[in-house]
């Protein structure tokens, strides 16, 4: 896979929607170019900026410019599996969740999207969860009430939840689950239970 052009990247990194245009009006080809370190799409890259006011509009507009060019950028994964709902999730920024998910809505891909799992078997809700947002864990939960029994086997949001003692998205995921979706497990056999005990506390149902 190529790498991808300098320009761009450097587009990408800034925000820099306006030049991201000039750059891929006769060029779109150029989203074909991966990072040579973590193999992100342009769509990664500004995906993985936080929530800041001004700067995450320009994000958001830029991540609009590449998507229009190269739809498929939404479900592509990085070397770790991320998608770029993954960075986004990571980074904290809600809008920038908001509007990835808005895309695959429009192409009747949601679930599919947000049920994407990275090579931890982590999709991004874990990401949501583990920085503690539960304005991201909301947005997602909203549309995929089966998404907190992921994965199947191994660490669930909620073991994530009540290991870092956060109750209010532990109890958004539990609120917010289909009956019969909400994964308690966690690693080794262990499941939400044991992680409120290693942390003094104990989970009620």
């Amino acid at each position: 896979m190529a790498s991808m052009d300098s320009s761009l990247l450097a587009s990408a990194c800034s925000g820099c929607w306006q030049q991201l245009e000039i750059i891929l009006g006769p060029s779109p080809q150029l989203l074909e170019g991966l990072t040579a370190l973590e193999g992100d799409s342009a769509l990664h890259v500004v995906a993985a900026f936080g929530d800041d006011a001004d700067a995450d509009d320009n994000f958001r507009k830029s991540a609009d410019v590449v998507y229009g060019k190269a739809k498929r950028l939404l479900f592509v994964q990085n070397k770790k599996g991320d998608t770029p709902l993954h960075c986004a999730a990571r980074a904290g920024s809600s809008r920038m969740v908001a509007l990835l998910t808005d895309f695959a809505k429009a192409e009747h891909r949601a679930k599919e999207l947000l049920e994407t799992e990275n090579k931890l078997g982590e999709t991004a809700l874990h990401e949501a969860v583990r920085i503690g947002s539960n304005v991201i864990v909301n947005l997602l939960m909203e549309e995929d009430q089966e998404l907190a029994s992921l994965p199947r086997d191994g660490v669930s949001p909620l073991y994530l939840a009540i290991l870092s003692e956060d109750t209010v998205i532990a109890e958004t995921l539990h609120a917010k689950s289909a009956t019969g979706m909400l994964s308690y497990s966690g690693p080794n056999g262990q499941n939400a239970l044991h992680a409120g005990v290693l942390r003094g506390e104990v989970w009620h149902s």
